[in-house]
């Protein structure tokens, strides 16, 4: 009985080693050799995973990259510096791509918006905006429940206490995923010289939007004839800011009867010089 066992088990051991060498050369036969320039593009991106990118992590992004299957400048983590890497490796000319980040457009916090009883159920702003709308009377703006904070990987955007999400710029990467995340649509990536913003997105009229909000727009371009028309104008009752083209001051945004237009002084100072 013993000797038998032993001969099972060297039997046993004798195929464990064919098998395996049998394996190891058909490996090293079907082995796939990979592109070099991958891994060197993948040590060029900032690693975030974010995908933002539209690919599932920073090494599917540089495959893609090398397949020729998108554009050196879809990271926005990366910006600039990191295209140029990419541009570099592959022997291209570096494309330069605008820094952008989120701007919220809505203006209606817990003190502003009118209110239309209680919501009960999960607690995320496509479950509210999929079932009732929430307990805000305004069926456009901001609910609140933070799906863009989740949403950005570098904590960038966070809901304050007033029910409004606030942007850090000099975290925000611009990668867009919090515009994703909203159902409301009431995120935009911006130029990061903007500086005069319409936060609100209502496409109501006048004394429709002031029964639900304080800080609605209500139509009225004044801001739109305060600048001529010159990279601002009206789209049914809401104004829309042409980042690049608008050139106005701040006179749109004192004038504007409800408040709900933002203007930083600091970023127009840094436009005019």
């Amino acid at each position: 009985m013993f000797t038998l066992i032993i001969i099972s088990s060297a039997s046993i051991g004798v195929l464990g080693l064919a098998f395996g060498a049998l394996l190891a050369a058909a490996a090293k036969k079907l082995k796939v050799e990979q592109d070099p320039r991958i891994e060197q593009i993948h040590e060029v991106l900032p690693g975030s995973n974010c995908g933002a990118c539209g690919h599932a992590g920073c090494f599917a992004y540089a495959k893609a990259i090398v397949e020729k299957e998108v554009c050196i400048t879809d990271c926005a983590p990366g910006g600039n510096e990191t295209s140029a890497g990419i541009a570099e490796i592959l022997g291209l000319d570096a494309q330069e791509q605008e820094k952008t980040v989120a701007k919220v457009r809505c203006s209606g916090d817990k003190k502003s918006v009118a209110e239309v009883g209680q919501y009960q159920g999960l607690s995320t702003c496509v479950a509210v905006h999929n079932s009732n709308g929430g307990n805000k009377a305004c069926a456009y703006g901001c609910l609140g429940y933070g799906d863009c904070e989740h949403a950005c990987p570098f904590d960038a955007i966070v809901v304050k206490e007033d029910g409004l999400p606030e942007v850090d710029e000099e975290k925000c990467t611009g990668c867009g995923l919090c515009v994703k995340a909203c159902p409301r649509m009431i995120i935009e990536m911006v130029p990061i010289e903007a500086y005069f913003f319409i936060k609100c997105v209502s496409p109501e009229f006048g004394a429709k939007v002031s029964k639900v909000c304080k800080k609605g727009c209500i139509g009225c371009s004044i801001c739109v004839r305060e600048n001529n028309n010159e990279g601002i104008r009206m789209e049914g009752k809401l104004p829309v800011v042409d980042h690049k083209s608008f050139k106005g001051d701040k006179t749109g945004a004192e004038k504007c009867p409800t408040k709900v237009i933002e203007f930083i002084e600091e970023k127009y100072k840094k436009v005019k010089k």
